[in-house]
């Protein structure tokens, strides 16, 4: 029973592919057979026998190439310095290879060929079909992206204007064909950082004695305005309030804390948008733009009137008050200065013990300068307040070599002495990068024509980017030399086989200026080496190159900031011993220095093995503020504490030994933040004396610190 139901059921699957082949064989014989159109058979027969590596010319006279741009988009990349173009770009040429008579060939005017099958004067054979006329014009029109270097000028970011070149030149075929551009038109897509002002086209057919070979061609000139709406709220208005912040500070009493902390935050502050700055701009820039150098300015008046800030605080709560000399008495005295130092309505002053006094209106501060021109004998506190306050407001690769099979006779093919083909026809050795940063991408080179002369020489001109691993050694940055080596050789040919030779110098003229290095100098040499694995020797050329970065900008952002902060931390020593001040200005010290320490983080390479030197003073400068933090608040309790047991007998002769040296004698007297003489006993003073030595000798200890790590660091 089971055999006969699998006989069944094979007959009905046979039955059933039978008619199912049977409906196939029908469709394909009712289908109709394509029969070649006239388009087909010009084609074939314009192809036949046509090389699109050759040249479409007669008589070896030149091939013009007419060009037409559309632009639709610019933009520049102002960290690698490129000027980059999007749009449509139309080529139109002749081959007289590819005319026809439209009445042979069935009334056929045009035809659409592949970049692939027939000479173009681009290197892009994926590019959209070719349109080809009866008189043997082509034109096709390709996307347009195109990328070159521009110079970017930064003096006058963010409201700067620049003004970038791209050129539009054969590769190979400059003695046998021109191209000849003109602008169709540019529509340029709104809403990007850059308004296109001006964009113009500039030919050169003849070669000018004031430049070189290589600039014939067209030159697509684009002037570019940045759009600077944001940087006005951004930097702008900042730098405004930071300036009136800075003026505010004069006005204040010069023995008022809050002046001091003010000044401090304007030094923050100025810190934080020079650490923006120099992660927004570009390091391939040689000249710092002026709003940096006006924020570098701004820091180093900041910090200036800290420093003043410090000294004449110490000048005004000093219980020694030394009187005022004569010479500086009587300046204050003019009726022009009284005008500079008094108020129309107000004036604070701070004597002694009393709160601070206001004078009411101007005439009392007439009659105070009228007192002090009438009196020699004024109170120092007056005289010092009085001229303080004056002080504040006055204040390419080339590869050669010879191929006996590509040589002829001119004679025999009209006196043609070179010609250009595509470099896949012919052999080329394999040259690579030894020390190649890419892995496995061996791709070097670009695929341009090479020129072939009738002696069998073959010269190829390639666009060339090589990737080659580099040691940094990051310890001098941002001042640092580095050395690097671009070695290259043929991966399998070995001496006998293949002689690499050095043929000229390399040139480094035609390089962009306003690149982050600076190439210092360039040395090439020969080697033959021979390795484990064989018995034959291996050429290679090795390029040592030294580059010098440029660190204009880093003076700015990093090398001030740190001189200003060296120079605040020193100034910590010299405020009153019992001020609170003390520990707000080495907070906000720390604060910056670690700011700085997190942006060296981010910015320098982990992979360098060399500590760069600046960022060891930044984070040798924190431990110091640490410290310093320590000793002031070790001096304020021995300066405000009321001691019952004198001073050790070790710590009064240590005292007394080293208070000469770092100007404390035995009649110094303690500070005090009313500015009067805090000897309540013998044994505080004692004390205030031992805490005043101690901050001396650590002002002493720390400015041959600073000094040292200065000198070793910048």
């Amino acid at each position: 029973m089971a055999q006969t139901v699998g006989k069944y059921m094979c007959v009905a699957m046979f039955v059933l592919v039978t008619v199912a082949l049977g409906q196939v064989v029908a469709q394909s014989e009712g289908a109709a057979v394509w029969a070649p159109t006239w388009a087909d058979t010009l084609k074939k027969d314009l192809l036949k026998g046509y090389d699109p590596s050759i040249r479409p010319s007669q008589h070896y006279n030149v091939t013009t190439v007419e060009t037409g741009i559309t632009i639709t988009h610019v933009e520049i990349n102002e960290i690698k310095s490129t000027l980059s173009v999007y749009g449509w770009m139309k080529f139109k040429w002749y081959d007289a290879r590819l005319a026809w008579e439209p009445q042979l060939n069935g009334n056929v005017t045009q035809l659409f060929l592949n970049q692939s099958a027939i000479w173009q004067p681009t290197l892009d054979e994926k590019g959209p079909l070719v349109k080809v006329t009866s008189n043997g014009l082509l034109e096709y029109t390709n996307a347009l992206q195109q990328q070159s270097k521009c110079t970017i000028q930064w003096q006058r970011w963010p409201f700067d204007t620049q003004q970038c070149r791209m050129l539009f030149s054969p590769w190979a075929e400059v003695d046998g064909m021109e191209i000849h551009v003109k602008m169709l038109k540019y529509e340029i897509a709104q809403g990007t950082m850059w308004t296109v002002m001006n964009m113009t086209l500039e030919t050169h057919t003849a070669i000018d004695v004031h430049e070189t070979p290589v600039h014939r061609g067209t030159h697509l000139v684009v002037e570019l305005k940045r759009n600077s709406g944001i940087y006005r709220s951004t930097i702008t208005a900042p730098a405004c309030v930071l300036i009136l912040m800075n003026l505010l500070s004069f006005w204040l009493p010069p023995n008022c804390g809050e002046k001091l902390i003010l000044n401090a935050i304007n030094v923050l502050i100025t810190c934080m948008f020079l650490i923006h700055f120099n992660e927004y701009l570009s390091y391939y820039t040689t000249s710092t733009p002026t709003v940096v150098l006006f924020f570098g300015q701004s820091l180093y008046l900041s910090g200036f009137c800290l420093l003043m800030t410090v000294v004449l605080e110490c000048v005004v709560k000093s219980n020694s008050k030394k009187p005022l000399h004569p010479a500086l008495k009587k300046l204050i005295t003019f009726e022009l200065i009284a005008m500079i130092i008094s108020t129309n309505k107000t004036d604070e002053k701070c004597l002694g013990d009393e709160m601070c006094e206001t004078l009411q209106d101007e005439q009392e501060v007439e009659e105070a300068l009228s007192s002090t021109r009438q009196r020699p004998t004024a109170t120092p506190e007056q005289d010092w307040l009085l001229f303080v306050t004056l002080l504040e407001r006055i204040v390419f690769a080339l590869y050669s070599w010879n191929d006996p099979k590509l040589t002829w006779n001119p004679a025999s093919y009209g006196n043609l002495n070179v010609v250009r083909w595509d470099p896949t026809i012919v052999w080329r050795p394999d040259v690579v990068l030894y020390n190649n940063a890419g892995g496995s991408d061996q791709h070097h080179y670009g695929d341009t024509n090479v020129l072939v002369y009738s002696e069998g020489k073959v010269l190829w001109v390639p666009p060339t980017e090589y990737h080659a691993f580099c040691e940094l050694n990051m310890r001098l940055w941002p001042f640092d030399y580095q050395k690097c080596i671009v070695k290259i050789g043929s991966w399998t040919f070995d001496g006998y086989m293949l002689n690499l030779t050095i043929g000229s110098e390399p040139q480094i003229e035609t390089l962009v200026s306003n690149s982050e290095w600076k190439i210092a100098k360039i040395a090439v040499e020969r080697n033959t080496r021979y390795y484990p694995c064989c018995t034959e020797p291996y050429i290679d050329i090795t390029y040592n190159v030294t580059l010098q970065r440029q660190s204009d900008t880093h003076r700015a952002i990093v090398i001030v900031p740190a001189l200003v902060i060296m120079i605040l931390a020193l100034s910590v020593f010299w405020l009153p011993l019992d001020a609170g001040e003390r520990i707000i200005t080495n907070g906000i010290l720390a604060l910056m220095v670690t700011i700085y320490l997190v942006y060296f983080a981010q910015q320098l390479p982990a992979i360098s093995g060399h500590t760069p030197l600046i960022v060891i003073f930044f984070s040798n400068t924190l431990l110091l503020t640490a410290f310093s933090t320590i000793i002031c608040v070790i001096v304020m309790n021995l300066s405000k504490a009321k001691h019952q047991q004198s001073l050790p007998g070790l710590l009064k002769r240590l005292a007394g030994c080293v208070g000469p040296f770092v100007g404390v004698g035995k009649k110094h007297f303690s500070f005090s933040d009313k500015g009067n003489v805090a000897l309540e006993s013998s044994v505080d003073h004692e004390w205030s004396k031992f805490g005043l030595v101690l901050n001396r000798l650590s002002f002493v200890v720390y400015c041959v610190i600073f000094i040292i790590c200065a000198f070793y660091s910048f």
